[in-house]
């Protein structure tokens, strides 16, 4: 989490931020490895090897070169050398089938295994204050962002990177033999600009976190532009130019920015170009006033230049992809901060309830408020339900329904209060057991693009049988399509409406045989007779059933209403007892059907 705080402000010349880079690469290079040891050590053989051959080549064509000016020439001693000097000319393009298939091994391997930790690790977590958690919600979608391709390019940085050092190593120890300190100078020639490399990726990936508000209106406003969903209300607002200049505007915010820092790193890398030039400058000119005042063979000339240029680009490559390496290495950082540290407010607890049994609540002095927000968005709440009862909660938008419904699945952890399931408190269940009783209908319910069957029973299904009990249940919801039918365009399925796929999530609850039903606005997309009709279904239930609604044209079927507003209830009682008081529902039983008792009086 102090990840995503330290980054946005970074500051290179921070002597604490250039140690969290170097370790940042530490951890990846940990991580990388342990997502796929075998292959990754297998990988690192053969790169090492491959990185000897540029300094076997170098060796051959010198030995060559003196044995044609050797007087007394042996052909098997010139094919061998010849036949050693190709080998090791094409040795790197014969292994490079060999390390591409390695590679892809590993980076597809790697990839997914990030992924599936990241997904692991979010279903370790039993609530939802995750997402309401400013930073951490941040670092999440860093990670959901970079996890596709991070361990990618750190892979394939790395093996180039680790490539180019064993072959620049290999070549200056051909150099050594000729001139320790010349070898020395022409190796350092390239630091300053590995130093400045560093320091510009660290800018630019600084420039990209300030872009990221921008980045992500583009992201935004470019998918609203194209989604279905929003074209109606596009086409009728004349929304396409307004849209079109919050894009461009967020663009051109993006470009500037990023040219700035694209002049900059023109710029910057001069003074460190010119040292490197005089370095290596001086370092030939050490090799040659050595070889000038020694008696060398032409092929040890030949050797030494053919080596001073090979090992400076190979040093060149090492800059390139160290200063990536450092850049890449946050993504890490932030990984293994999610990993690590603590994101879960709640403990989970050991008892378990009987089956088959409805659950009875006990709420007592219960207050939450969500993170951020100063106003608590429940505040002392009083309530009881007995078990088998059938309560509908109503209320105002804001009024704290959906949040109580929250805090009964153990979505939060409440501050204040106490909540009891059947008797049992609510901390003490374990709860992978206590929300296998219970079945939701939430406002915001799923929409899983699999077949419809999967859709129902979720994981339970079997792709290769045909359910009963999901055809009796697409019969009560009146669904138009059978349990085989693919669902979702991705997948070439077919397309559902708002209300067929809310038909598909009542089927989902009805399907589990709960201890407890709650439905959250479950039927603001039926038409009123499937409404009707599934109320009754809902209402016959032989279990404990809430339901939070607007929807008032069944509401006297329930043995009991409670009304909410501001975080507060404020009415508790029978349809006639309510109406009686003539209070809040009294108020909005009028507004809703007043239209309906003018009619028939």
């Amino acid at each position: 989490m102090n990840f995503i705080l330290n980054y946005h402000c970074f500051d290179p010349r921070d002597p604490f931020q250039l140690q969290q880079g170097r370790q940042s690469v530490l951890l990846a290079i940990r991580y990388v490895f342990a997502s796929s040891p075998l292959r990754i050590t297998a990988l690192i053989a053969i790169v090492l090897l491959q990185g000897l051959i540029p300094a076997l080549n170098v060796f051959m064509t010198g030995k060559i070169i003196n044995t044609l000016h050797t007087p007394q020439i042996s052909d098997h001693a010139l094919m061998f050398s010849v036949a050693i000097w190709c080998l090791s000319l094409l040795g790197i393009q014969l292994m490079t089938p060999l390390v591409n298939l390695i590679q892809g091994d590993v980076t597809e391997i790697s990839t997914s295994h990030f992924s599936a930790n990241i997904m692991r690790r979010m279903n370790e977590s039993f609530t939802l204050s995750l997402f309401d958690n400013k930073e951490r919600y941040e670092q999440l979608e860093f990670l959901k962002k970079e996890a596709a391709y991070r361990p990618l390019n750190f892979i394939i940085c790395i093996i180039y990177a680790f490539r180019a050092a064993v072959m620049a190593g290999s070549l200056l120890l051909v150099l050594i033999a000729y001139s320790g300190i010349g070898a020395a100078i022409c190796a350092l020639s390239v630091l300053p600009m590995i130093i400045i490399n560093i320091h510009i990726q660290k800018k630019y990936v600084h420039e990209l976190f300030k872009n990221s508000k921008d980045a992500i209106a583009m992201r935004y406003v470019y998918g609203v532009s194209m989604d279905k969903s929003f074209l109606q209300e596009i086409r009728l607002y004349g929304l396409g130019s307004y849209l079109l200049k919050k894009f461009s505007g967020s663009a051109f915010n993006t470009y500037k920015r990023m040219h700035q820092q694209r002049v900059r790193a023109l710029i910057t890398p001069i003074p460190a170009m010119l040292l490197s030039l005089v370095m290596l400058f001086a370092g030939v000119y050490l090799f040659l006033s050595n070889l000038r005042s020694s008696d060398i063979a032409v092929g040890a000339l030949v050797m030494v230049f053919q080596s001073i240029v090979m090992m400076k680009s190979h040093l060149d490559e090492i800059a390139n992809y160290g200063a990536n390496l450092t850049s890449m290495g946050s993504f890490f950082h932030s990984y293994h901060s999610f990993m690590t540290e603590e994101i879960e407010p709640v403990t989970n607890g050991q008892k378990l309830l009987p089956d088959n049994t409805p659950f009875s609540l006990s709420i007592k002095h219960l207050s939450f408020g969500y993170e951020g927000r100063s106003k608590r968005a429940l505040d002392g709440i009083d309530l009881e339900i007995w078990a088998g009862e059938k309560v509908a909660i109503l209320g105002d938008n804001g009024s704290g329904k959906t949040t109580l419904i929250k805090m009964l699945l153990r979505m939060y952890a409440y501050e204040q209060g106490d909540i009891s399931v059947s008797g049992v408190p609510l901390q003490s269940l374990e709860i992978d057991g206590y929300r296998q009783q219970v079945a939701t209908v939430f406002q915001d319910y799923g929409k899983y693009e699999f077949t419809v069957g999967e859709n129902i029973a979720l994981s339970q299904y079997d792709t290769e049988a045909h359910s009963t009990q999901v055809d009796d249940l697409l019969s009560k919801v009146a669904f138009p399509h059978p349990q085989q039918t693919r669902l979702g365009k991705q997948f070439g399925g077919d397309e559902l409406s708002i209300g067929q796929w809310q038909r598909l999530a009542i089927a989902r609850a009805l399907y589990r045989k709960a201890n407890l039903f709650i439905f959250d606005e479950f039927s603001s997309s039926l038409d009123p007779e499937t409404e009707h009709r599934l109320f009754n279904e809902i209402l016959s239930l032989d279990t404990t059933v809430i339901a939070v609604t607007h929807r008032l044209g069944n509401i006297k079927e329930f043995d009991r209403i409670v009304v909410m507003a501001e975080g507060k209830v404020i009415e508790n009682g029978s349809f006639a007892l309510l109406m009686g008081k003539q209070g809040k529902f009294y108020n909005m039983w009028h507004a809703q059907f007043k239209s309906v008792i003018a009619e028939s009086a």
